[in-house]
Parts: structure tokens; C-alpha cells; sequence
């Protein structure tokens, strides 16, 4: 009988040379809790979702949470998952925000410059995330999906 594989934590940290620090700072958490798109296709969500997000140094860099056992297939059997978030900039009054929809993952690098690290131990986690969020995400990565 095929057991069906563990949840994967990853983490990527994203930079935007063309936005500012400042814009960055204000929505980085707007990624949070966003979707998953691998391939084109959207992933189930919540089980596969970008489960936080935090602005660091000029970063965007995220945690995110893989369930999907095709994703995870193809993670093991080529070399690893690239991303890039999806955004857009909406104009509210004489305001401009940033707005994070997603995070678009492929297994080709060409037109996905960032590579997904998945993170297998605490040593691993961002050092923004704390005792707290370890615990959560050791977690979630133990629970299986319904």
C-alpha cells in the first residue's frame, strides 16, 4: 500500500529591486495565508498555502506549506521548486498599496528566479518566526490532510 507523503514546509525569500522598502514593509503580510499555483494549476487550499510572510532587510521571505503529493513528486525528482509571488498595486483615494495574491511555483528556473528551500529541522526556520510559529508548523507538517 503507497503511504502518502508528509506535508513539506519551504522557505523563500523574495526580492523586488523595482518596488521600495517601504512599500515592501507595509504589505509583505499580504502574502499570508495566499494560495498556491504550481504549474498553471491551483493547488487545494489550505492545505497548500503561503502560511506566513514577513518583510526582512529588503526581503519578502515566506513559509509555506506543501501538500500536494505531485508537487512533491516532482520537487524529489528534479532539482527542487522555483517561485515567484504575485502581485499588483491598487490605488485607493490618492494611496497606491501593494497587494500579494499568491505565490506561483514551477519546476523550471527560467522564468522563476527564486528557489524553494525546503526546511527539514528549527535550524532551518527563519529567525523571525520564534518558538511560537516552530511549534505550528511542526504541527501542521505532522497533521494529514482530510
Amino acid at each position: 500500500m503507497n503511504e502518502k507523503k508528509a506535508r513539506r514546509l519551504y522557505f523563500c525569500g523574495f526580492s523586488f529591486p523595482s518596488i521600495s522598502d517601504d512599500e515592501l514593509l507595509k504589505s509583505a503580510r499580504t502574502l499570508s495565508r495566499t494560495k498556491i499555483v504550481f504549474e498553471g494549476k491551483e493547488l487545494p487550499y489550505p492545505e497548500n498555502m503561503t502560511y506566513l510572510a514577513e518583510y526582512v532587510s529588503g526581503t519578502v521571505e515566506t513559509v509555506v506549506v506543501i501538500d500536494d503529493e505531485s508537487v512533491i513528486e516532482s520537487s524529489d525528482e528534479g532539482d527542487g521548486l522555483y517561485a515567484n509571488a504575485q502581485y499588483y498595486f491598487k490605488d485607493v483615494e490618492r494611496a497606491r498599496f501593494l497587494v500579494f495574491t499568491n505565490v506561483a511555483l514551477s519546476m523550471k528556473s527560467d522564468s522563476f528566479e527564486f528557489k524553494m528551500k525546503e526546511i527539514t529541522s528549527k535550524e532551518e526556520m527563519p529567525e523571525w518566526l520564534g518558538e511560537y510559529y516552530f511549534k505550528v508548523l511542526t504541527d501542521i507538517k505532522k497533521k494529514e490532510s482530510t
